[in-house]
């Protein structure tokens, strides 16, 4: 999968890097700046850890021919209410359900990649009100930081000192007796691909709406007591949009 993911990228990147045509050399050279906003959403089993959540990001587009783009990718997000917050235990001593009240479990994704747009027309495109949809595949490193804390130990007994006996008049585990707090963070070898659609405002300034699959090398440690389970590959969907600014290389 590194390898084909790998393999991928280039095949793209390459196709723009062929001779251009006359009427290519006017588009070759271009580059622009952009930003998004983007709305992600975790998949499969992710999506049990974590809720839906907004990301920002900021891009480098180089035009390597009318049809084909590299792109350099930045962007941000960052989820502080992970599902531990409202997830439950189950204490075999009364064989009651309890949930932790000082419970913590953030994730946050900062996340690098090199893309390859691909064109799906062939006429002009950098001109105004001209409409581009394309095709984008791309990889690099995410790195991301999931961090629990403040979870109640489940596997406490009512001999624990200090924990609450069941003929207290509030018969409950202890509260103050915890799971280590934890966290799963390293760069992720990440892949995407998606479609888009580019909007020309005018000849050099566009909107991008996008929507891509993400696929990421990593895994989360399961919390058996609280129900979630490990979870490897890390997949998410987002969809959201943005500008970009295009400029003319100089002619010497």
């Amino acid at each position: 999968m590194k390898r084909l993911g790998i393999l991928i990228v280039l095949g793209v990147v390459m196709l723009g890097w062929t001779s251009p045509s006359h009427a290519q050399q006017s588009v070759v050279g271009k580059w622009a700046l952009g930003g998004a906003f983007v709305y992600n959403v975790p998949t499969f089993g992710l999506a049990s850890w974590y809720g839906n959540t907004p990301k920002w990001g900021v891009n480098f587009t180089y035009v390597t021919s009318q049809r084909t783009s590299v792109e350099l990718e930045f962007n941000h997000s960052h989820d502080p209410n992970g599902s531990l917050l409202a997830r439950t235990f189950n204490w075999p001593i009364d064989e009651k359900n309890y949930r932790s009240p000082d419970a913590s479990a953030t994730m946050t994704w900062n996340n690098f990649a090199v893309n390859g747009l691909v064109r799906l027309t062939t006429g002009p495109v950098f001109e105004s009100e001209r409409y581009s949809p394309y095709l984008t595949v791309g990889g690099g490193f995410y790195r991301y930081s999931s961090k629990t804390s403040g979870l109640v130990w489940p596997g406490q007994s009512k001999t624990v000192t200090g924990a609450a006996s069941l003929n207290d008049p509030n018969p409950g585990p202890d509260r103050s007796l915890l799971i280590p707090a934890a966290e799963d963070s390293r760069p992720a070898l990440s892949f995407n691909m998606g479609l888009g659609l580019e909007a020309f405002i005018t000849s050099n300034i566009s909107l991008d709406v996008r929507t891509r699959y993400h696929l990421s090398i990593a895994e989360l440690r399961p919390v058996n007591a609280y129900g979630l389970k490990q979870i490897f590959p890390l997949q998410q969907l987002d969809i959201g949009g943005g500008l970009k600014f295009y400029f003319k290389p100089q002619v010497r």
